[in-house]
């Protein structure tokens, strides 16, 4: 982490600040930022809703960190990804995500979508090794600082985090863009309609063919360790069977 400038010096870092350090005892939070500011942190491991750390503290081996949000529903970013496409300023919003870069516009395309792009901290749940009980305690608030600071150079890790890939967003925003507003996957049938169909529709049809020639009704060539006794007491009753389903095919073909 920078040992000096500000955390969150761009707008969605500042806006996970925000999001986090607006509840909770400020004091922790000043601890904790100066426990990440002295590189206290010394890992973080991502992955979509779950930060893993490693935390320096008083004792010799480091604190274990685990931050917890529940990601973003896979439906919802698809209604972002519509509102972006249907703002003004798509095209921009495009070209800035192809670059690298958060527009601005994401955070109003999840107000569009009736959620909060950056969660705050009731929406998560810290948790460290340490014997503190507060919420947060500092390792845990210095994880959350090490992560703005980390998401300020890299916005589609803060994206990842809440559960959407970044070219998954580029390449659903860019087919909402095109028109192509149909479900992922769906195919493109044309349909004649009923009304012209009428006559096909009550129109018989041939029978669906069976795969293979009919197998003969013989159960018992299947036993692999057949009962010598009772094979022989049960070969009377199939072959009287099988007589008699020859007889009803004869009689039916006759």
């Amino acid at each position: 982490m920078r040992a000096r400038g500000p955390v969150g010096d761009t707008w969605w870092g500042h806006g996970f600040v925000r999001g986090f350090a607006s509840f909770g005892d400020p004091g922790r939070f000043s601890r904790g930022r100066t426990y990440a500011r002295n590189g206290s942190v010394q890992r973080i491991d991502l992955e979509p809703g779950l930060a893993r750390a490693r935390v320096s503290g008083s004792r010799a081996t480091p604190y274990r960190v685990t931050v917890h949000c529940e990601p973003v529903e896979f439906e919802v970013w698809e209604r972002v990804a519509e509102a972006l496409a249907e703002s003004p300023g798509a095209a921009e919003a495009v070209r800035r995500l192809e670059e690298g870069e958060l527009p601005v516009e994401v955070e109003e395309a999840f107000a569009a979508a009736g959620v909060e792009l950056f969660p705050v901290l009731g929406e998560m749940t810290p948790s460290c090794s340490c014997p503190d009980w507060g919420y947060p305690c500092k390792h845990a608030a210095a994880v959350l600082y090490a992560m703005a600071d980390f998401f300020d150079s890299n916005p589609a890790a803060f994206l990842a985090w809440r559960g959407c890939v970044w070219d998954e967003l580029v390449a659903a925003l860019e087919a909402f863009g095109s028109g192509a507003d149909r479900p992922r996957g769906a195919l493109e049938i044309e349909a004649a309609p009923l009304a012209d169909r009428v006559t096909d529709f009550w129109a018989a049809t041939d029978p669906v063919p069976l795969p293979g020639p009919p197998r003969p009704f013989a159960p018992l060539e299947h036993w692999a360790d057949g009962i010598p006794a009772l094979q022989r007491a049960l070969s009377p009753v199939y072959d009287a069977m099988v007589a008699a389903e020859t007889e009803d095919d004869d009689t039916r073909t006759s």
